[in-house]
């Protein structure tokens, strides 16, 4: 469903979250309706105790969630009842707008407004103008746009629920009554635990990948000798990069025959979309295996991009291509009697959990060969761990990091530089000498081998369980800390961070919230 048909169809009203400060705009709104100063019904007000208490998760869920809109609404500079409390949502929303802005999100949708607590029309003026505004710009529609696939997934999960329900049932085996909803890249959901291998022979174990770079392949070898008393346990039925397996060898085995199928790298064609729903209908635990696989990894940048915008560059725009028929692949070819089909290249990326139902989860780009083997002793043990698991802790890198002990406590940045800008000290916390480090909103596990390499985290494992978007965390934690204190310092000081969406969402642009670029077509004048 297109915009237009959203506009005909529901008699579209723009919508907008607003938080107010307690303090200062939720009362000037309290004087509004007292006064009797109409304004337009859009807009549904939530209260917080202060704009700085406003994460920027919120607004980008707000955004996933249906708003057209996120209105904030804050003290006076100078004014705020915690001292600094609206400096600090300054900082974010400066550096917000801008990431939105490179997200495609117009301008328009987002809004910082100061109004004190006597300025009950000002609130109504706000309002009127900002629904007006949206008005024009149409619908954002983000969870119509994600809808269809995520009803897919429902589906399937809910078929391979009733034939493991059926099978296993056969076999005298008991599992859970329904497997869990799909549930966003990074994040746990429920207690239940799939069913074991409890036959004699060894359990069948696939391995896949779909968009990846072939590291997790390359992690699997580096078990190194442990990989010998792995195959003692396991018997490998399917591994194309490193052995001569074909899909006509899956498609033989029974439906839940493979005990675990470990699938690394994103979905972007028709080929690794067919080949996940094989596996996952032949497989009774699905693995998320690696960065791109759970949270769509270096391939997932690319949804900054439309398809055609990625081909046209592609076939008939880089420097090295010369194609003066601008010529274009095609999914299916005649050639004389035979017809020649390649895969589909799809509009976006997307995480694996997007396209079937996720069991599990081991992150990193790649995993370390010690979660691996850990991982998979745990999935074939009598107590495997809750569905949904992530099999890394549950804590910050900065939790372990050799360099923790000389983060100040009180961080305060002028600017940021990327690590070939300095001479970075090998022992001194990162954040401390003024370089993006993802630690702090980055889950814990990978040995710190970025960390003792002198380079910053990254970001490839991960958010913790309770972080919903990586990006925006870490958005949150490192421009709440700017020194600057005015629109002009701030952004001059974001500005040092010249690629956003690349820094904060390197590995997990397909799992976050708004998932790609919005591509709307409205600007500014």
């Amino acid at each position: 469903m297109n915009d237009k048909e959203i506009l005909e169809e529901k008699k579209w009203e723009p919508r907008i979250v607003a938080f107010f400060c307690t303090w200062c705009t939720y009362t000037a709104a309290d004087l509004a309706g007292v006064s009797r100063l109409r304004h337009a019904p859009n807009a549904r007000i939530i209260r917080v105790m202060c704009s700085g208490r406003i994460d920027p998760q919120f607004v980008l869920d707000a955004f996933a969630r249906g708003a057209d809109g996120v209105l904030i609404g804050g003290c006076h500079p100078g004014d705020c009842h915690y001292m600094e409390g609206n400096t600090k949502a300054l900082r974010r929303v400066r550096a917000l707008q801008r990431l939105l802005r490179d997200m495609g999100v117009h301008e328009d949708r987002f809004r910082l407004e100061w109004i004190s607590a006597s300025e009950g029309e000002k609130v109504k003026t706000v309002i009127n103008d900002m629904v007006e505004r949206i008005r024009v710009l149409g619908p954002l529609s983000l969870p119509a746009h994600c809808a269809q696939w995520d009803a897919e997934v429902g589906s399937l999960e809910r078929a391979i629920a009733a034939e493991q329900k059926q099978a296993d049932g056969d076999a005298g085996v008991q599992i859970p009554s329904s497997p869990p909803a799909a549930v966003g890249a990074g994040q746990t959901q429920g207690s239940s635990s799939l069913p074991q291998h409890h036959s004699g022979a060894k359990p069948k174990i696939a391995l896949y990948w779909c968009a990846s770079c072939g590291g997790c392949e390359e992690s699997v070898v580096d078990l190194a000798e442990g990989i010998i008393g792995l195959l003692a346990t396991i018997d490998i039925v399917f591994w194309p990069v490193a052995m001569d397996f074909k899909k006509s060898d899956v498609e033989k085995l029974g439906d839940g025959e493979i005990f675990a199928s470990l699938i690394n790298g994103a979905v972007r064609t028709s080929e690794q979309e067919e080949m996940a729903h094989l596996l996952r209908r032949k497989s009774r635990i699905v693995l998320a295996y690696g960065s791109c696989a759970h949270l769509g990894g270096i391939p997932g940048l690319a949804n900054q991009f439309n398809r055609d915008d990625i081909l046209r560059y592609v076939y008939e725009g880089s420097p090295s291509t010369v194609n003066e028929e601008k010529t274009r692949p095609l999914v299916t070819t005649q050639r004389d009697t035979h017809t020649l089909t390649i895969p589909a290249f799809h509009s976006q990326v997307r995480t694996l959990n997007q396209v079937i139902p996720v069991d599990y989860y081991l992150p990193g780009c790649p995993p370390v060969p010690r979660l691996l083997a850990a991982g998979l002793a745990q999935l074939l043990s009598d107590n495997p761990p809750p569905r949904g698991s992530v099999l890394a802790p549950d804590t910050a890198l900065c939790d372990t990091c050799p360099r923790k002990d000389t983060k100040p406590a009180d961080l305060q940045f002028t600017s940021f530089s990327r690590p070939h800008q300095i001479n970075i000290d090998p022992a001194m916390c990162f954040l401390a000498q003024g370089v993006v480090c993802m630690g702090p909103g980055t889950r814990g596990g990978c040995e710190a081998q970025c960390i003792n390499g002198n380079m910053p985290c990254s970001g490839c494992f991960g958010p913790p369980s309770n972080v919903k978007d990586q990006g925006a965390k870490i958005l949150a934690a490192i421009f709440s800390s700017l020194k600057a204190k005015d629109e002009k310092g701030i952004d001059e000081a974001a500005g040092t961070v010249p690629d956003p969406i690349g820094t904060f969402y390197r590995y997990g642009l397909p799992g976050s919230l708004l998932r790609r670029k919005t591509m709307e077509t409205h600007t500014k004048g």
